[in-house]
């Protein structure tokens, strides 16, 4: 039986991948990359060894999800600690990771063109989809090889991610449009799963720093 010891190095060994790493792209002036998956990783190591960090948790996911990161107890929940070894897990628990990152980074962000703003959650949402979006695209295609939308990306969020990913996955200069935002956005409150977002779509998650 997997142990939280697996899990977590399951995440650490996901983290410092090649395909993690590639992640990049600005999304309404806030710029990610994915050696900011540094911070979670360093903050996963400083938990494990008895300080302040993330760590993670079973028994309580939500019933319409398989992974989900809660700011308040700064912990990664999944549904066993045998999570992770699927290419759709690896999706998520790097998507998880980003929510994880966002936390760490506080109650604001620095965008782009200076300053600082506090995210609303249907912005970590739709970054988190293309984050993990991303990291699939590197993940599954082998060199020279065609990216390919996987299985569960005909679920309406994922394969909208997936749609606006794409022209993200090789780009120079990886932007996301006004318009694949608002399309992406659109997608989320649609679902049934983020019907709290359609309801109030200015709420912001508690992050606040880990």
């Amino acid at each position: 039986m997997a142990t939280e010891k697996d899990l977590r190095e399951r995440t650490l060994f996901l983290l410092w991948s090649k395909s993690a790493w590639k992640v990049e792209f600005t999304f309404e002036n806030i710029y990610f990359t994915g050696a900011y998956f540094t911070a979670v990783a360093l903050a996963i190591q400083r938990k494990a060894a008895g300080g302040r960090g993330i760590g993670f948790r079973v028994g309580q996911v939500g019933a319409d999800a398989d992974a989900q990161y809660d700011p308040a107890d700064d912990v990664i929940d999944v549904r066993s600690y045998d999570y992770g070894t699927t290419a759709g897990d690896r999706d998520s628990l790097i998507h998880e990771c980003f929510h994880a990152w966002r936390d760490v980074m506080g109650a604001r962000v620095h965008t782009v063109r200076g300053g600082a703003i506090s995210t609303t959650a249907l912005t970590d949402e739709a970054m988190a989809y293309l984050v993990g979006a991303l990291f699939t695209n590197y993940d599954t295609t082998p060199p020279g090889g065609w990216v390919r939308s996987p299985d569960w990306a005909s679920d309406p969020v994922y394969a909208e991610a997936h749609r606006v990913a794409l022209p993200l996955t090789w780009a120079k200069t990886p932007v996301v449009s006004a318009e694949d935002a608002r399309c992406l956005k659109a997608k989320i409150k649609a679902s049934p799963s983020y019907s709290a977002l359609k309801a109030r779509p200015w709420t912001r998650y508690g992050n606040n720093g880990v």
